[in-house]
């Protein structure tokens, strides 16, 4: 006899497949997406036998042309985040690589097989270049040996921020700021304050080596941005968040004391200046984000379920 949780959501997952089989026309689909009219090319021209979509969109739009197709090559889901995008549940896709527990988690109680999901850690590349610290610090404009605070807005270019940036632009004594953002008029605004001084310095874009200078990381919960930082042994902290999505990511690294919460200009000046003063509190965040990401990146499923796919001379992931 099933439970009343398992009956909710097989509804649920009854539900979703109705919508999900209740798309429009091909044509229809291809001239309203080009993107699915891509996909079946890329199918087509590799003659791949799996796909692996590292976004929900994608995701969805390959399950609209393998039906298109009328073909049975795979589709997984590849959940790059610390947090799962409920975007991500789709009952049509043939398995997920996620990187914990939790995304696991989150999929068998949306109905997911749990034989479909792999713990596969956090995908990354491996950056073989050598790092000279002295020669990065000259490249972002560094000439002192002071510490370095890397404040990162992501999409929102700093705006969720600029408050608490400015202040600590205002406090700041011994540590210089880099500040990521790739947008003009927010790097002029800044720039045209009165708390503004040589030691503050802006990067378009987020790089990596980025994290070999850095002391501390502040930035929005952003997976990609703040699972660098853990591998560099950056400490980090996490600003508040805006969207569902964030929320999760924050929540999960906080409880397990990977990053600093903060809430407010003078909390985030607090942790800072925490952090500066005493190493050893420093040094923690430190070796929990470095453990962390070493067993992510080690994970022996991951190795496991790579050598499973691999078994596919043909592969196409979409970003």
């Amino acid at each position: 006899m099933r439970s009343l949780r398992e009956e909710k959501h097989q509804k649920k997952r009854l539900r979703e497949e109705k919508r999900q089989n209740a798309i429009k026309e091909p044509s229809v689909i291809i001239k309203a997406n080009p993107m699915v009219s891509r996909i079946i090319n890329i199918m087509n021209r590799f003659d791949a036998v799996a796909i692996i979509c590292t976004t929900p969109e994608s995701l969805k739009l390959s399950i609209y042309a393998r039906k298109i197709l009328e073909s049975n090559f795979k589709i997984f889901g590849q959940v790059s985040d610390f947090a799962l995008d409920a975007a991500f549940i789709r009952y049509e896709a043939d398995g997920y690589f996620v990187e914990n527990e939790e995304c696991r988690y989150i999929l068998e109680k949306n109905g997911i097989d749990k034989d479909k999901i792999f713990i596969t850690g956090m995908p990354v590349l491996e950056n073989k270049n050598i790092h000279n610290k002295d020669d990065i610090r000259k490249k972002y404009g560094f000439n002192d040996n002071l510490p370095i605070v890397v404040a990162n807005g992501g999409v929102y270019e700093t705006d969720t921020i600029r408050e608490e940036l400015i202040a600590l632009m205002y406090s700041r004594e011994k540590y210089n700021m880099l500040i990521i953002t790739g947008n003009d008029k927010v790097r002029r605004k800044y720039m045209n304050t009165a708390e503004f001084s040589a030691g503050v310095v802006f990067s378009e874009t987020f790089e990596e080596d980025m994290m070999t200078i850095a002391d501390i990381l502040i930035t929005v919960p952003d997976s990609k941005v703040i699972f660098s930082a853990f591998r560099y042994g950056v400490a980090v902290i996490a600003s508040p968040h805006i969207t569902v999505k964030e929320r999760d990511i924050r929540k999960y690294l906080v409880k397990r004391a990977l990053v600093l919460p903060v809430k407010n200009p003078a909390e985030m000046i607090a942790a800072i200046d925490e952090l500066l003063v005493e190493t050893d509190r420093k040094k923690e965040f430190a070796m929990r984000g470095i453990k962390y990401s070493t067993l992510s990146i080690n994970d022996s499923i991951n190795k496991k379920s790579a050598l499973q796919l691999n078994k596919s001379n043909n592969n196409t992931q979409l970003k």
